[in-house]
């Protein structure tokens, strides 16, 4: 990726994911959440924050922002029963 980087979320990262929530259109919130969401409770932070790289992988893309690291997307899967995704 030109100019940014992919890392894993950590739960480092709250205040960046939250932030990037923050900065994010309405629309772009309803494709993800399939509604336009602005606040989630702690246990789906953690759900965000806590992957394992086995049944729960997650990536984070990073872009330089003002001379700082900033979220810019983000993708995930998870397995829900085995071989299934």
């Amino acid at each position: 990726m030109d100019g940014g980087s992919k890392s894993a979320p950590s739960p480092d990262d709250r205040a960046d994911v939250i932030a990037a929530v923050n900065r994010s259109s309405g629309q772009s919130l309803y494709r993800r959440f399939f509604a336009v969401r602005r606040s989630f409770t702690e246990s789906e932070i953690d759900f965000f924050l806590n992957v394992d790289f086995v049944k729960h992988v997650a990536l984070a893309a990073v872009v330089e922002e003002s001379g700082r690291a900033v979220i810019a997307g983000g993708g995930r899967y998870v397995v829900v029963q085995r071989e299934t995704a």
